[in-house]
């Protein structure tokens, strides 16, 4: 809605008003189930492995009301840990994702990202690390319509995070 109509007059013309409306009651059912185990009993350098999952499933009273809420989203990865070293790969695949409804009905396409991180102790609490997120370089492909004709491609790519972190 244009600043004018919300009584700022012509002193704000470059402002543009945007406000939510409740559409109507969403319920949604669903479950998770997570796992997660440490190899502790496993010798040597491999006690410090952690293997960790889970998996959500939804179901939605009004699909339009859930919109960009996915169905289904699954995690899975590993952990490790030994003196001073912390490193995991982690990967998360989202479901087929209803993003618009109405007379245009737009898809985002099932996605798989995989992570990773390596954390290292330096002295005291003081480490470096480096994170990579979406090392498969997965796209956002989103759809209209029907499943086939494609509306938008988003490429990100992976990206990089380096540093440090303390605590004092």
């Amino acid at each position: 809605m244009p600043a004018e109509n919300i009584g700022l007059g012509g002193t704000s013309p470059r402002y543009l008003v945007t406000t939510t409306v409740n559409r109507g009651d969403l319920r949604i059912d669903g479950f998770e189930v997570e796992y997660r185990q440490r190899f502790t009993f496993l010798p040597g350098l491999w006690k410090g492995l952690v293997a960790v999952s889970s998996y959500t499933k939804n179901r939605f009273s009004d699909e339009a009301l859930a919109a960009s809420t996915s169905p289904a989203l699954a995690n899975g990865g590993l952990m490790y840990s030994h003196r001073r070293i912390i490193a995991s790969l982690l990967s998360t695949w989202t479901d087929d994702t209803l993003v618009t409804s109405g007379t245009v009905v737009r898809y985002r396409k099932a996605r798989t990202l995989l992570d990773a991180s390596l954390s290292v102790r330096l002295f005291g609490e003081v480490r470096a690390f480096v994170n990579a997120r979406n090392l498969p370089n997965a796209p956002i492909e989103t759809y209209e319509n029907v499943r086939s004709r494609i509306w938008k491609y988003q490429h990100f790519g992976t990206g990089y995070t380096f540093g440090f972190s303390g605590s004092f």
